[in-house]
């Protein structure tokens, strides 16, 4: 109970501290300067996400079985947990934005963050929107940017693999780049889905194999592949 009060006093006073980082990035923007501006964003939030990770007690393992490309790509991970995000920012790379529910989007400070980080925000119930964030997020990645893609759409109740949603891969197909697969085992037991106790934990990240979407017919099948892949490494 000790470390999750610290953990989350600390959380929350970070977001003051990060002010002058949020009104020098936007100054950036401003003045033309986006390159700086998102390298500037990217560093403070990888330190941003490894104080969370390193707070929480966390012992992180990564396992690579492909590098990450040099050219933008798409990242496809399982989604444990709370920490999946700040353990992906953390050890894989900073240099990502997310594709989130829209909730996330309307946080106090968070929200702002995200955006900053490309982040794209999807309303779920609502197949429309759904199909403008999924273009929206195609376009981000055209530009250069990496995303990440959560396919279960929510994170798993005990830790076990869910499901995976081929419509959610439409992002991929549509933007053409390539998949870099993130197997994340054990950030579930960092916190549980009922509650906001915080445990220290082993985690193990892999940077697994690549996928070509534009080799696919349909979403179905990489979506398949996809998942199958995925229960070989946490299998293994």
């Amino acid at each position: 109970m000790i470390r999750t009060i610290i953990w989350f006093t600390a959380m929350w006073s970070s977001m003051f501290f990060l002010i002058p980082a949020y009104v020098k990035s936007t100054a950036l923007k401003k003045k033309g300067l986006q390159t700086e501006a998102d390298a500037y964003v990217y560093d403070v939030a990888g330190r941003w996400a490894k104080r969370r990770v390193d707070l929480a007690g966390a012992r992180v393992t990564v396992h690579k079985v492909e590098a990450l490309p040099d050219a933008p790509f798409l990242i496809v991970a399982n989604h444990q947990g709370n920490f999946d995000i700040p353990l992906i920012i953390s050890s894989v790379t900073s240099k990502v934005g997310f594709l989130s529910k829209v909730e996330n989007g309307k946080l106090p400070f968070i929200g702002a963050w995200m955006s900053l980080l490309h982040c794209v925000f999807i309303e779920r119930g609502n197949p429309r929107q759904a199909m403008k964030a999924i273009q929206l997020g195609a376009d981000i990645l055209k530009q250069g940017y990496n995303l990440v893609l959560f396919p279960e759409g929510t994170r798993s109740k005990d830790g076990k693999l869910q499901d995976f949603k081929p419509g959610s891969l439409k992002l991929a197909t549509k933007a053409g780049v390539p998949i870099v697969t993130v197997i994340i085992d054990g950030s579930f037991n960092m916190m549980k889905k009922s509650s906001l106790i915080i445990h220290p934990a082993e985690v193990k990240i892999t940077l697994g194999k690549h996928f070509d979407p534009t080799k696919y017919e349909s979403t179905a099948q990489l979506s398949s592949d996809l998942e199958q892949y995925f229960k070989e490494i946490l299998n293994a």
